[in-house]
């Protein structure tokens, strides 16, 4: 999958509806041996579709804003993904958890990397490495955590590559990675999604992605 390309269309799409770019900003892709270096240094071994994700998108932020002609609504998205050296590195001090967290889940947290940060709230999607190479997300709500609430967090039943075109495919919308862990928004969406309505207004031939883990064996990549 090329990522690059993806992001670039979603631009080209924003920008010709009249969207405003508000902030931009993507890592250079690391040299091999720079990669290879640092990951050397880490306990970390990530699998080989996180570097190509890593080489193309690390650390790729932009967020958007659109008023529509009338000016009677404004629609918002972001992309904000976590860079490769703080992937890796993983300190999650005061965003995963704070020194005030019960230590067991502070235990937890830390076995969390982050892979996304809401914009303007304390949330996250973040992944968690099995030690067979397998992984799983899981959307992080700040208030979720504490109390034992760290082992029972909700997790997002995709792939890396499955969230980034889902993401992608409703223009990262404020709203839409509230909601990636619950089975009925797959399938009712415009429940869930309250600028659905604008983007198909907005975006002639939009259409929500029609992907549905629950109803497709993950392939785990």
């Amino acid at each position: 999958m090329n990522y690059q390309q993806m992001f670039q269309s979603v631009k080209r799409q924003l920008s010709s509806a009249g969207a405003r770019i508000v902030w931009e900003d993507c890592d250079a892709p690391l040299a091999e041996r720079e990669r290879r270096r640092f990951m050397e240094n880490e306990a970390l071994r990530l699998p080989d579709a996180w570097l190509e994700f890593f080489n193309e998108l690390s650390g790729l932020a932009f967020i958007w804003r659109l008023i529509d002609p009338a000016g009677q609504s404004q629609l918002n998205g972001f992309f904000t993904f976590q860079d490769f050296r703080r992937f890796m590195e993983n300190d999650t001090t005061d965003l995963l958890w704070c020194d005030w967290y019960e230590e067991d889940d502070i235990a937890e947290m830390k076995t969390h990397h982050i892979l996304e940060r809401f914009e303007g709230h304390d949330a996250y999607v973040t992944v968690k490495f099995k030690e067979d190479g397998s992984y799983d997300l899981f959307f992080v709500d700040g208030d979720l955590i504490n109390h034992g609430g760290s082992k029972k967090l909700p997790r997002i039943p995709l792939t890396l590559r499955q969230y980034v075109e889902v993401v992608t495919g409703y223009w990262g919308v404020y709203s839409v990675r509230y909601h990636l862990h619950k089975q009925d928004f797959y399938v009712n969406p415009e429940k869930y999604i309250p600028e659905l309505g604008e983007l198909k207004a907005l975006f002639p031939g939009f259409e929500p992605p029609t992907f549905n883990p629950f109803e497709t064996q993950n392939p785990g990549t």
